[in-house]
């Protein structure tokens, strides 16, 4: 079995470069509003008693594609 990765809040802040993150974020924003990203609908997979597993993909073209996954 595999270790659980455990961050801090001060690992976080020593690890994030917050200029580039921004920088990606407006780019990204930029991106969306001139409506050449692709943004499906959110899904969401629930589990009777037990969560569910929610994905929010998306693509930017010629830069990115990622998706966020939640489970609870």
């Amino acid at each position: 079995m595999r270790e659980l990765l455990y961050l801090s809040r001060e690992d976080v802040e020593r690890l994030l470069d917050v200029d580039a993150m921004l920088e990606a974020l407006a780019n990204a924003l930029i991106a969306f509003s001139s409506g050449i990203t692709v943004v499906p609908p959110r899904v969401a997979v629930r589990v009777p008693d037990a969560g569910l597993l929610g994905s929010m993909p998306g693509y930017v073209p010629g830069v990115a594609l990622e998706v966020k996954l939640v489970s609870v």
